[in-house]
C-alpha cells in the first residue's frame, strides 16, 4: 500500500463486505479492535484503578495518570461528584490510545472518525442528563428559563435555550 497524499489516512477502506448483509468490516473497525485489545491489555498488567502501588513500572505509570486526571478534574467536579473520577480516568485513557495509535505511520486516527466522537460524546452526554434529572427531578430544567426574563419572552428564550445545550453534542464532537 503506497500513500500519495497525507489525507489518505482518512480515508475509509472496506475489507469485508457484503451486498447482501449488513456486515462490514474496514480499517477504522480494525484499528478499533486493536485499541480495545491494547486497552484491555493496559488494564490487565495495571489492575485498572485500583493498581495505584508503585511496587513496578505499570502501577507507576497508572499512578502517573491518575493523579493527572485527578488533579486537572477534582477540583471541577467537587467533593460530591469524586465518584465519577474512575469513568474520567477511563475515558482519558481510552482516548489517549486513540490518538497514539494515530500516530503510527499507515494507520487511522480514531479520534479524527467523527461516529467514534459523536458517539463518545453523546454518551457522556445523555449521562449527564440522566444524571442531572435524576439528582434534581424536576428541577432540572430550570436551567433552560433565566432568571429576570419577561413572560412574553420566555416560551422563546427557553426554546432558543434547549436547542443551544442541545446543540453542544455537535459541537464537542467536531
Amino acid at each position: 500500500m503506497f500513500i500519495n497524499s497525507p489525507l489518505e489516512q482518512f480515508d475509509v477502506l472496506y475489507y469485508f463486505f457484503s451486498d447482501y448483509s449488513y456486515f462490514i468490516i474496514t480499517n477504522v473497525h480494525i484499528f478499533l479492535t486493536y485499541v480495545f485489545i491494547l486497552f484491555l491489555f493496559y488494564f490487565y498488567f495495571t489492575n485498572g484503578i485500583r493498581s495505584l502501588h508503585l511496587n513496578d513500572m505499570w502501577g507507576s505509570i497508572n499512578n502517573q495518570i491518575a493523579s493527572l486526571v485527578k488533579n486537572s478534574f477534582g477540583s471541577q467536579l467537587g467533593d460530591d461528584n469524586q465518584v465519577y473520577l474512575p469513568l474520567i480516568f477511563y475515558s482519558f485513557v481510552m482516548i489517549s490510545f486513540f490518538n497514539l495509535t494515530g500516530l503510527i505511520p499507515y494507520s487511522v486516527a480514531l479520534t479524527s472518525q467523527f461516529p467514534i466522537v459523536l458517539t463518545l460524546a453523546l454518551m457522556f452526554f445523555i449521562g449527564a442528563q440522566i444524571n442531572g434529572f435524576l439528582k434534581y427531578g424536576i428541577y432540572f430544567f430550570r436551567k433552560f428559563c433565566p432568571m429576570g426574563v419577561p413572560t412574553w419572552v420566555l416560551a422563546f428564550v427557553t426554546l432558543v435555550e434547549f436547542i443551544s445545550y442541545s446543540f453542544r453534542v455537535v459541537s464537542l464532537a467536531i
